[in-house]
């Protein structure tokens, strides 16, 4: 029944890395390069691969973010205790013309149009008026979700007795338990190296399916930080100058008047 979700007891996982040279660049060098943040590269070569898989320019997805982001003057989260995380639905496209700096520059602006991280749509999911709570939640999930974890090298010591896993473990949910999205993509940084897990549904894709769409990231991905490392110099957005209230056309204009 395509009504029916499916469930864990489906779910598989295929790992991919990205070399130890090319995620220092793509942790030191292209974020001071163009000013992104890596996660705003990660989701570019997201919607790029899926897009060379799916034909459609249009990646509907669930984001995940973490911390501890300011959202009110009068409230100091930094001393909130436990993992803050927040999850909201949102559509991603990239000009399949565009350059790789290009994309990843519209990446970076359609991201930061969502306010606070997206903290507001769980807000508004289960903590506003009821019929909007329940109109959100009934709100068709993204096929894929995105979660990022940033570097977890330093939170782990050598003679640690554990180690962070992407994929959970054996027992950690019900076998039952319906899977929330078709595809999920965890990334985080560990022992100097990007990697990737792509937890998908059997009962949806063929496991050479995925492990295309997860070889054909990583080559983009490559391609990406290749762009980034022979950067000019700062490629700025409208979002750096949020008071400017300027779009991307008349900032391009004012850069190149301004010779930067």
């Amino acid at each position: 029944d395509p009504a029916v979700a499916p469930r864990m007891d489906s779910s598989a996982s295929v790992h991919t890395m990205l070399s130890p040279d090319a995620t220092e660049v793509l942790l030191r060098t292209a974020p001071r390069t163009i000013g992104v943040e890596v996660q705003d590269i990660l989701l570019t070569a997201l919607v790029r691969s899926t897009s060379t898989w799916t034909g459609n320019a249009g990646l509907p997805i669930t984001l995940e973010s973490h911390g501890r982001p300011d959202l009110f003057d009068d409230v100091d989260t930094t001393r909130l205790v436990g993992w803050c995380t927040s999850q909201f639905p949102l559509r991603l496209t990239v000009d399949a013309a565009a350059s790789g700096i290009d994309a990843i520059k519209s990446i970076k602006e359609q991201v930061r149009s969502v306010p606070h991280l997206g903290v507001g749509f769980g807000v508004l999911s289960y903590l506003a008026d009821a019929e909007i709570g329940a109109g959100l939640r009934a709100f068709p999930s993204p096929p894929v979700l995105f979660n990022y974890l940033g570097q977890v090298s330093g939170m782990v010591t050598a003679d640690a007795s554990w180690m962070p896993v992407l994929d959970g473990v054996p027992g950690d949910v019900s076998p039952t338990q319906e899977r929330s999205h078709l595809l999920e993509v965890n990334a985080m940084v560990a022992e100097g190296a990007l990697s990737v897990t792509w937890s998908y549904s059997t009962e949806e894709f063929l496991p050479t399916t995925i492990e295309r769409l997860a070889a054909t990231f990583i080559t983009e991905l490559h391609e990406l930080v290749s762009a980034t490392a022979s950067a000019s110099g700062p490629q700025f957005t409208p979002s750096d100058f949020p008071a400017a209230r300027i779009d991307q056309d008349a900032l391009a204009v004012l850069l190149g008047q301004l010779g930067a």
